[in-house]
């Protein structure tokens, strides 16, 4: 009889360490697919960025046409904020100080991101 309890006592034993073996790799598949899919967010947010920064920089040379095709393009501030939190950065405008008369630089940024635009008119 006393051999019988010690291998109950034994089957359990070994029951609740392959038991804890897998809690302990499902734990572990768990914590991989979390940090794959923070990775995935961060790129994503990432390119959302960069995209708001280069629609903001094609909307820099919109005003910039439309303003100097009104003479006033020398009027613009140097930085426009959008209501997103874009901003567009007047680098160089069309016959801007000792610069290419015919060539604009503007720039969006938004976040970390930034993209610069060139424009050249003929």
């Amino acid at each position: 009889m006393p051999v019988n309890i010690l291998q109950k006592t034994c089957r359990r034993g070994t029951t609740l360490i392959a038991t804890l073996i897998v809690i302990t790799m499902v734990s572990l598949a768990v914590v991989s697919a979390i940090k794959a899919s923070a990775d995935d967010v961060r790129i994503g947010l990432t390119r959302l960025d960069s995209a708001r920064a280069l629609y903001a920089a094609e909307s820099g040379l919109r005003i910039l046409i439309r303003e100097d095709g009104r003479d006033a393009a020398d009027q613009l501030p140097s930085v426009l904020y959008l209501p997103l939190g874009e901003r567009i950065n007047f680098i160089q405008l069309f016959e801007d100080g000792d610069a290419d008369p015919n060539q604009a630089l503007v720039a969006g940024a938004n976040g970390l991101s930034e993209r610069i635009l060139f424009i050249s008119a003929e």
